[in-house]
C-alpha cells in the first residue's frame, strides 16, 4: 500500500468538516429514522392533488423528502470515502441506498398521482394561482415525464430492486479497488513505486519512457487478471439497465440515460435527444485531424520513433525543465486572481467554499485514492470535494475543475429552491471547465516562466481528453450497450475487439503494444473505461468543453457578459438544456465550437514544435 499519512496527521484545514451535514454518526441515524418516518406518513395520507393547495403540497412533500435523501446519502457516501473497507462505514452506506430506494417510491407515488390528474394540474399551473408560484418549470418537467411513469405496483417492484440494478456498479468498483493488487515497479530513482489508481496518473508524468512503460505495463496486467469478472459484472450491469429501460417504456437504454435524473437530485429530468447526441460525436470524429496532429507534435517532441500508450500522458516540455510545485495555499491564491472576470460576487463566494473545510485535499491511508478528485453535493447543504491533491500542475487543474462544480451549486442555492438547485448533465462541466481554462490563462501570464510550459501541456490534455478522449469513451460505450441491448455477451475478447476499432479511428498515430493480436493491443484499455459511472455520461465532457471554450472566448471579447454567465449558472435547474446553451450563445449540434477548440490544439501544436 502507498505510504499515505493518516488524517490525524493532518492539519484539519486541508479535511473537510462533516458536521456541516450531521454532527455525529449517531446524528446521522436519528435523521435516517425521521425521514422513514416521514415517508409513513405520507403513505398513509395519500396526499391529494385535487387543488392548487393540495398539489403545491404534495410538490413541498416531494422537494422534503429528495432534500433529505440527498443529504443523508451524501454524508453516507462521503463519510465511507475515508475509508472504503470500514465495516460500519460501509453499512451506513447501505442503508443510506435502502433508505434513497424507499423515498424514490414514495416520491415517484405522489408523482403519479400528479400525473394522473394531468388535465387539472395542467390548469391550475396555467391559472393564477399564487400557491403554484415557482413550482411551474417543475411542474411542466414532471408531465413531461408521464409515459415514462408506472403504474403502483410496477413501481414498487422498481424500487425493490433499485438497490439490485445498481448491484453491479458496486461489484464493479469492488473489483477494480477492493479486489485490485497493485502491483510495484523500480523507479526513477531505482526504488520501487506502488502503482495504485492514484500513483498510475503520477508516474505516466514522468520524464523516464521506461518507468511510465513498467507502470502501465505492470497496471494494465494487474487489471487483466479480473478480466472475466469485470466482463461478466459489466454484462450483468447493462442487461439490468436494458430491463429497466423496456420497463419505462423507452426505446434504448441510451433514450433512457439521456432523459434520467438531473444532479443533485431533485426531480427535475436531463433533456436531451438522441439525434443531438449522434450529432455531438459526429462532430468529434469530423474533427479527429486536430488531435492526430496534436499526438504527432507529442511524438515529434519526445523525439520517439512511436508513440505508446504510456506516451500520452507525460508533459512535452524542455528538457532541463522542472516539475513546479503549487501547494494548495498558492493554487487557491492563483485561482481567485483567475475567476475575476467572472465578477467580484463570483470571487468572494468561491473564497467563501475555500474558507469553509468543504474539501478533503490530500490522499490519506485508507481514503478513496481511485479518482483524482469529484465533487458530490446536496440541494441545501451544498457542494463537498473530495481530492487527492499532489502538489503539481495536474492535480491542481483536477481541484480547480471540482471547484467549478462546487460553485455552480453555491450559485444556485444563493437564488433558487432546492427544487431548481441541479444540473443537467449536458451543461454539468461547463463551469468546471470554464475554471480550467481561466486557470490556464492566468498561470501562462503571472504564474512564472517555470510553470508555462507544463501549463501548456495541461491545457492540451483536458482540451483533448475531454472532447476527443470522452468522445472516444462515449463512442465505445454506446458500441457496448448496443451489443449487450443485443443479447450479446460482453466477453474480454469482444470488448477488446470493440474497442480495437474506435481506438484505431480516435487514436490513429499511437501504436499498440506488441502482443498477440492487434485487437487484443489496442483493446486493452477497455479494462479503464469509467464503468462504475451512469450509462452515458461521457458526453457531457466534450459539451462542456465546447460551450467552455466559447464562453471564455465570448467572455473575453466582451460577447457575453459575466452577468449573463452567472445566470446560466443561477438557473441551469430550471431550464432545458438546450435553453441553457442558447443562453451562452453555442449550438453544440454546429461544427462552429468543435472547430473552436481544433483551432486551440493546433496552436498548442504549433507551439510544441516552434
Amino acid at each position: 500500500m502507498t505510504d499515505y499519512p493518516t488524517r490525524d496527521e493532518l492539519d484539519e484545514q486541508y479535511t473537510w468538516d462533516l458536521t456541516r451535514l450531521y454532527e455525529t454518526p449517531a446524528n446521522w441515524a436519528r435523521a435516517a429514522d425521521v425521514l422513514e418516518s416521514q415517508l409513513e406518513r405520507v403513505h398513509d395520507h395519500q396526499q391529494p392533488t385535487d387543488s392548487p393547495a393540495a398539489l403545491a403540497a404534495a410538490l413541498e412533500s416531494i422537494e422534503s423528502m429528495l432534500v433529505a435523501k440527498s443529504r443523508l446519502t451524501l454524508y453516507a457516501q462521503l463519510h465511507r470515502n475515508e475509508h472504503p473497507t470500514d465495516e460500519k462505514r460501509r453499512d451506513r452506506h447501505s442503508r443510506g441506498q435502502r433508505l434513497a430506494a424507499s423515498v424514490d417510491e414514495a416520491v415517484r407515488g405522489l408523482q403519479r398521482r400528479i400525473q394522473r390528474d394531468a388535465a387539472s394540474v395542467r390548469a391550475f399551473r396555467n391559472g393564477t394561482h399564487t400557491e403554484l408560484d415557482g413550482w411551474h418549470a417543475y411542474l411542466d418537467d414532471l408531465l413531461a415525464q408521464a409515459p415514462h411513469t408506472r403504474g403502483a405496483d410496477t413501481e414498487s417492484v422498481i424500487g425493490a430492486f433499485a438497490p439490485v440494478i445498481e448491484a453491479q456498479t458496486d461489484t464493479i468498483a469492488a473489483i477494480k479497488t477492493d479486489d485490485f493488487d497493485p502491483p510495484t515497479v523500480e523507479g526513477p530513482d531505482g526504488a520501487p513505486v506502488t502503482i495504485d489508481h492514484g500513483t498510475y496518473r503520477e508516474t505516466l508524468d514522468t520524464p523516464d519512457r521506461s518507468v511510465r512503460r513498467r507502470a502501465h505495463t505492470a497496471y494494465i496486467d494487474a487489471l487483466a487478471d479480473h478480466d472475466h469478472a469485470l466482463a461478466a459484472a459489466l454484462t450483468e450491469k447493462m442487461r439490468a439497465h436494458a430491463a429497466l429501460t423496456a420497463v419505462r417504456n423507452y426505446e434504448s437504454v441510451r433514450e433512457l440515460a439521456l432523459s434520467e435524473r438531473s444532479y443533485p437530485d431533485t426531480g427535475m429530468h436531463t433533456s436531451f435527444a438522441e439525434a443531438t447526441h449522434d450529432a455531438v460525436l459526429g462532430n468529434v470524429r469530423d474533427h479527429l485531424g486536430a488531435y492526430h496532429g496534436l499526438l504527432e507534435s507529442r511524438r515529434d517532441r519526445l523525439g520517439v520513433e512511436t508513440l505508446r500508450r504510456w506516451d500520452e500522458r507525460v508533459p512535452v516540455v524542455p528538457d532541463d525543465a522542472d516539475a513546479p510545485e503549487i501547494t494548495f495555499e498558492e493554487l487557491c491564491d492563483h485561482l481567485l486572481t483567475a475567476v475575476e472576470p467572472l465578477g467580484t460576487d463570483y470571487r468572494n463566494r468561491l473564497e467563501s467554499v475555500l474558507g469553509e473545510r468543504r474539501i478533503d485535499v490530500y490522499p490519506t491511508a485508507r481514503k478513496r485514492t481511485d479518482i483524482p478528485a469529484y465533487c458530490p453535493s446536496s440541494p441545501d447543504a451544498g457542494p463537498f470535494v473530495l481530492a487527492n491533491f499532489r502538489e503539481d500542475v495536474r492535480t491542481a487543474f483536477y481541484l480547480a475543475h471540482e471547484l467549478g462544480h462546487a460553485m455552480h451549486i453555491e450559485c444556485m442555492r444563493a437564488t433558487q429552491p432546492p427544487r431548481y438547485v441541479n444540473s443537467p448533465r449536458p451543461v454539468s462541466e461547463v463551469p468546471s471547465l470554464v475554471h480550467e481554462l481561466l486557470l490556464a490563462d492566468h498561470l501562462r501570464k503571472e504564474g512564472g516562466p517555470e510553470l508555462v510550459p507544463f501549463v501548456r501541456e495541461r491545457r492540451a490534455q483536458f482540451l483533448a481528453g475531454n472532447v476527443y478522449g470522452a468522445g472516444e469513451s462515449a463512442t465505445f460505450l454506446h458500441e457496448v450497450y448496443r451489443t449487450a441491448e443485443s443479447g450479446t455477451d460482453l466477453t474480454p475478447d469482444r470488448l477488446s475487439e470493440l474497442y480495437a476499432d474506435i481506438a484505431a479511428e480516435f487514436r490513429a498515430p499511437v501504436t499498440p503494444p506488441e502482443c498477440d493480436t492487434a485487437a487484443a493491443a489496442r483493446g486493452a484499455p477497455w479494462r479503464q473505461q469509467a464503468y462504475t459511472r451512469d450509462p452515458y455520461h461521457n458526453y457531457q465532457y466534450v459539451t462542456g468543453t465546447v460551450a467552455a471554450v466559447s464562453v471564455v472566448r465570448r467572455l473575453q471579447s466582451g460577447a457575453l457578459s459575466a452577468e449573463e454567465y452567472l445566470a446560466f449558472l443561477r438557473n441551469t435547474g430550471r431550464h432545458e438544456s438546450s435553453t441553457s446553451f442558447d443562453a451562452l450563445g453555442v449550438d453544440v449540434t454546429a461544427a462552429t465550437p468543435y472547430e473552436r477548440v481544433a483551432s486551440e490544439l493546433e496552436s498548442i501544436r504549433a507551439a510544441r514544435l516552434g
